[in-house]
């Protein structure tokens, strides 16, 4: 009985030695969440790859490119109180009921107001660059960078309340 119950462990244990192992399934791949950047009560979601860092009236953004160091220097104020943004502004209203109002600006600005319970709030971007300035520079110049107005524009619109 003893030599039975040993060939039957040593069988098992030389079966186990052959068989191949299972692969181990892994988890779910970690998806680091975006940046958040909250100015007042409102949250802002920052596209993947840019990071902010907060200054007196808004964030200074460093956004990913090839040739660069490239920050967004980002303003927001507050009107004055009851102000609403300028009539016949193009309008794109999020899910939290914040109204966006954008306007261009030349240069390197992109500019624009939203509006959230009743309040009207205005904000701007301007590039910012370790690109030089050209020589013969007569006029507006806008430094390179892989940002686009899209970009911009989607950022404001990812506006929601914050938690």
């Amino acid at each position: 009985m003893k030599n039975s119950l040993l060939v039957i462990f040593s069988s098992l244990f030389l079966l186990a030695c052959s068989t191949p192992a299972l692969p181990v399934e892994e988890g779910e791949p970690e998806v680091s969440a975006s940046e958040v950047v909250v100015w007042q009560d409102i949250a802002f979601t920052l596209p993947e790859g840019w990071t902010a860092e907060e200054q007196m009236q808004g964030y200074d953004i460093s956004v990913p490119d090839e040739n660069y160091e490239v920050t967004l220097v980002w303003t927001v104020s507050q009107e004055s109180e009851g102000a609403l943004p300028l009539e016949g502004s193009e309008v794109e209203t999020t899910t939290e009921g914040i109204q966006l109002y954008n306007i261009g600006c030349g240069g390197a600005y992109y500019c624009g107001n939203f509006a959230y319970a009743g309040q009207a709030y205005s904000y701007g971007f301007q590039v910012r660059s370790t690109q030089p300035v050209p020589e013969n520079l007569d006029g507006v110049w806008t430094p390179d960078t892989d940002v686009t107005q899209e970009d911009l524009e989607d950022f404001i619109a990812s506006a929601h309340l914050a938690d």
